[in-house]
């Protein structure tokens, strides 16, 4: 078979867009899907931090703290704003206010765990400066038009550090540093050798709920906090809901006292017609797309015109959009769906077939969602129609919400068993379990609300349903606890 053949034979099956198709459903992450949209609020506020950061002054405007539920997307958000930003050009305001004094420096992106700040600040340094070389190496060796223009800055920014002392008093000033040196002195002493004045250091934390309320963690994260005239680091936290709380705990977290309100961040839903917008690209970057000579030449084999194919692709982002309940996790799980059904119907994919795959994709889509929501009731699933009952409750409430008090007696009366009720210290353990994995909500006046994914609320309000129509006695004794009618 000649080259040319070949080739029409594989535009003819599509081969190398199913094998995408395949590999996104086998390994695609949930909480950084192909696409991104939206967050701009965020990624911007961002930025401004890194600038804060750049005027190496006292201050704690470096730190910003991000929440929300699992899914919500935050991983996304760090992920994107490392993408964007990497090797940026920030121009950063010096001196005093006024005087209109200005740098460029580059911003350097960092993601890492939360665990990771649970070490001497030495190496935690130490960690940050090689991940930096890391990253001058990757530029250096780029063969790229990009990567060829920053050769020459990266090399500029180390210079200018290695300027300022002779060699020998650089080499003294690391050889001094030990791990009980200061997180400042650590800082002072490799910016001196080797950053320089015009790096910014943007070190993005995941998974921030965890980190470790340990005497090295809270150095770390307190330095930070407060900045250092040298070190230009500025941090982000991004965690589930009751971060801030934990990084502002003196006793059993980390102890950050001063985060303004306007550095914090609660992501959960997309705004209107942007889940839309994420699936359209997701399509295209996976090659479902008239533009693609590959995926052309198959679906038009299949009696597909331009205007028919597209009409039909538009009909598969409007399912999963429409599913979705602009929940990010959710579009993803539709997604997922929706390539699943292409790739099971790859040997009979045609117009007359278009309606049997929108109703497989609803379907499977359906049927994942309530399998998401089962593992977020993971641990905690005696307790559901509770939860039912809790979020029933709040929506007639003309706050939207109760109090943690009756939450904490709705999940006390309504265990499944017939066994006396639960105590106020269990039941509020069980209530921190389910607002960590966001199947209940907090409210901005610290009561009890609804989760933030309306479709999660109606999956618990139905579970509630099917118990007390079965006459199930927790369903009923949690109903009766919190006064609702038809609980008998």
């Amino acid at each position: 078979m000649s080259k040319m053949s070949v080739l029409k034979e594989s535009t003819a099956n599509a081969d190398g867009v199913f094998a995408m198709l395949s590999e996104y459903v086998e390994t695609h992450e949930r909480t950084a899907p192909v696409a991104f949209v939206g967050r701009d609020d965020i990624l911007k506020d961002l930025v401004s931090g890194a600038r804060i950061a750049g005027k190496g002054s006292l201050g704690s405007g470096m730190t910003r703290v991000i929440e929300g539920i699992p899914g919500a997307g935050k991983t996304s958000v760090s992920r994107e704003f490392v993408s964007r930003n990497q090797g940026r050009d920030l121009e950063v305001s010096i001196g005093d206010i006024g005087s209109g004094e200005k740098k460029t420096c580059a911003l350097f992106c960092l993601e890492m765990q939360a665990t990771d700040l649970d070490t001497p600040p030495l190496n935690f340094v130490r960690g940050i400066y090689r991940a930096w070389e890391k990253h001058c190496l990757g530029f250096s060796e780029g063969t790229g038009k990009f990567a060829r223009g920053h050769v020459g800055k990266m090399a500029d920014i180390v210079s200018l550090g290695l300027n300022r002392n002779t060699e020998q008093e650089r080499i003294a000033r690391i050889n001094a540093l030990s791990e009980h040196s200061t997180l400042g002195d650590c800082i002072s002493a490799y910016c001196d050798c080797h950053w320089g004045h015009e790096v910014i250091i943007a070190l993005c934390i995941d998974e921030a709920q965890m980190c470790p309320a340990t005497a090295n963690a809270r150095k770390i994260v307190m330095g930070l906090h407060a900045a250092t005239h040298e070190g230009k680091i500025a941090q982000f936290f991004f965690g589930l809901p009751g971060t801030k709380a934990h990084l502002a705990d003196r006793k059993n977290g980390l102890g950050i006292s001063r985060i303004n309100a306007r550095c914090q961040h609660e992501i959960c839903l997309l705004e209107p017609g942007e889940p839309k917008e994420v699936a359209k690209r997701t399509l295209d970057r996976l090659g479902l797309s008239w533009e693609s000579e590959e995926w052309r030449g198959y679906i038009s084999s299949r009696g597909y015109t331009r205007a028919t194919w597209e009409s039909f692709r538009g009909k598969i982002e409007d399912a999963v959009a429409d599913g979705s309940s602009r929940f990010p996790q959710h579009i993803t799980l539709g997604l997922e769906a929706a390539c699943q059904s292409i790739i099971a119907h790859r040997g009979d994919l045609s117009p007359r077939t278009g309606a049997e795959i929108l109703r497989e994709v609803r379907g499977m889509h359906e049927f994942s969602k309530e399998a998401y929501y089962r593992e977020r009731l993971q641990g905690v699933e005696p307790h559901a129609a509770a939860f039912g009952a809790i979020c029933r409750k709040a929506k007639q409430s003309r706050l939207g919400a109760i109090y943690e008090y009756e939450a904490k007696r709705a999940i006390s009366a309504g265990r499944s068993s017939d066994e006396q009720n639960l105590s106020s210290e269990q039941a509020g353990y069980i209530l921190k379990n389910a607002l960590d994995k966001g199947v209940l909500a907090k409210s901005k006046k610290g009561l009890i609300a609804p989760p933030n994914i309306p479709s999660m609320s109606a999956y618990l309000e139905t579970e509630l349903q099917e118990d007390l129509d079965a006459s199930a006695p927790h369903a009923i004794r949690a109903a009766k606890a919190l006064g609702l009618s038809g609980a008998c």
